[in-house]
């Protein structure tokens, strides 16, 4: 990319990284610039940590709480009730920070009832009993 002038004798360059689903991790991105100036006498190198949660996710410009909802195979009220200090679902600005979801870890004792009660849902969902030995061995282990 070509830099900007500042009007100060300086440049500024911009870059934008979007991440995608999927790169959600609970160790942080370590980006790295070096900058120098243009006889290459002296450089600078400057690290950042940059964090991509789970469950939140970055309005951005022209979207509506219903496009998200969708884009997230979820109701827009889901996504109203899961942000509280969302004054109104019609006036989400660009840029907000939205919940998508609850990121819980489920701990042992746990079963799908008592979850569903605490998160405010049901647990109509009924697998085969084969399905229910597999996911307590995987919650519990």
């Amino acid at each position: 990319p070509s830099p900007a002038s500042t009007g100060d004798g300086t440049a500024m360059f911009e870059h934008r990284w979007r991440p995608v689903r999927g790169q959600e991790s609970a160790t942080p991105y370590r980006v790295c610039l070096r900058v120098r100036d243009p006889m290459g006498v002296a450089s600078e190198a400057r690290c950042f940590r940059i964090l991509v949660k789970k469950c939140q996710y970055c309005v951005q410009p022209g979207e509506t709480i219903a496009s998200m909802a969708s884009a997230f195979g979820t109701e827009w009220l889901h996504l109203y009730t899961t942000n509280p200090t969302l004054q109104s679902p019609d006036a989400i600005t660009a840029y907000t920070r939205i919940n998508t979801g609850v990121l819980y870890t489920v701990r042992k004792g746990e079963y799908l009832e008592l979850l569903a009660d605490r998160f405010f849902t049901t647990g109509l969902f009924r697998p085969p009993l084969k399905m229910v030995v597999m996911v307590v061995v995987v919650v519990v282990v």
